[in-house]
């Protein structure tokens, strides 16, 4: 009950009330023994700590998330605690780490079989890539996402990966 009112409060508009919601499920799941649970109160907090600016604390919880994951096996969760991090790297400016991060998320995804995760991070990847000047290879990995997403009938994405692939594209003369 409180995860449904904490994600209500979010879709409300009000993330600042939301976040203390994820702070007390987290003591809860954590009182409780649900380490599932707990993680993913610890990773919705995170990406609202984030999403202030708060890189921080923000690391601090990926750290407490990731750890968690690990210990109970969510490969799941763990790979979108991974991904999570490769955003906070990527902008605070770190790329290289950024990019390391959506390596591991890609695997992951795959060992998974979430397909959905390993679009993401290949999308994701293919813009990193493109940030750090390595236009050709950051093109393959979008040429990958976009033929991924277009298998799967998801048309917003796919217009969305042409969009990033014809920003990294030279102007032609």
């Amino acid at each position: 009950m409180l995860t449904k009112a904490a994600e209500l409060l979010y879709d409300a508009g009000r993330p600042h009330d939301a976040e203390p919601a994820w702070e007390i499920l987290d003591d809860v799941c954590g009182a409780l023994g649900d380490e599932a649970g707990r993680q993913r109160a610890i990773g919705e907090r995170a990406l609202m700590v984030l999403a202030r600016d708060d890189f921080t604390t923000a690391a601090t919880l990926f750290d407490r998330q990731e750890a968690i994951c690990r210990r109970i096996g969510d490969r799941v969760g763990l790979a979108a605690c991974v991904g999570n991090r490769a955003i906070l790297l990527r902008r605070t400016g770190n790329l290289g780490g950024s990019l390391a991060c959506l390596d591991e998320q890609r695997e992951l995804a795959k060992l998974s079989g979430n397909g959905q995760g390993y679009l993401f991070a290949t999308a994701n990847r293919g813009e990193v890539l493109g940030a750090m000047g390595r236009v050709d290879d950051g093109l393959i990995a979008l040429n990958e996402a976009r033929a991924m997403a277009a298998n799967v009938g998801l048309t917003q994405m796919v217009e969305q990966l042409d969009q990033m692939m014809a920003a990294l594209r030279p102007p032609r003369r």
